[in-house]
């Protein structure tokens, strides 16, 4: 069916379209641990096996539950008072998720050429900048304890042991 000339189809807003969006990928990480988790409980359901899948797939559930809420439940601007064109933005705030792309390759590259916990530390440093943070002294401390934080736990957790340069215990 075709529209008469010179009518235009109905658009929805930005705003509206971009909720969507949001609440379409809500739903979709959502389902996601929701499925690995039943995956894995019918590969195994015993407690060792789900011991920290079945709370992570909770949490995930209930984060996801809330921003879906918080998305629902925001004021909705009355038509006509959003900008049409986006406001000025730096460089930093425009070009964010692909700096992120490439911040994550170069973790990756980290693990595979270099070591776990510097690696770890350097990204979460790096991260850290690139979402704003500029007090130098919590940047480095919060990138120290979740790098040393996230080597302990794996050390725990697997089997096998892995590069540090920092962290004693290493292969």
């Amino acid at each position: 069916m075709s529209t008469p000339e010179g009518a235009k189809r109905p658009v929805a807003p930005r705003r509206q379209r971009r909720e969507q969006g949001q609440l379409a990928l809500l739903a979709f990480f959502a389902a996601m641990a929701l499925l690995y988790f039943i995956d894995a409980a019918r590969q195994s359901f015993r407690v060792d096996n789900l011991s920290v899948i079945g709370p992570v797939t909770i949490l995930v559930l209930l984060i996801c539950g809330r921003l879906a809420w918080n998305l629902l439940r925001k004021p909705r601007e009355p038509e006509g008072t959003e900008s049409a064109e986006p406001t000025d933005q730096g460089f930093m705030v425009q070009y964010r998720a692909p700096l992120f792309a490439l911040l994550l390759v170069a973790y990756l590259l980290g693990l595979v050429y270099w070591v776990f916990d510097v690696s770890t530390f350097l990204f979460v440093l790096a991260a850290l900048w690139l979402q704003g943070e500029r007090n130098g002294v919590v940047m480095i401390v919060f990138s120290a304890l979740f790098a040393g934080l996230v080597c302990w736990t794996l050390r725990i957790m697997v089997s096998f042991p892995f590069e540090t340069l920092v962290i004693p215990g290493g292969g």
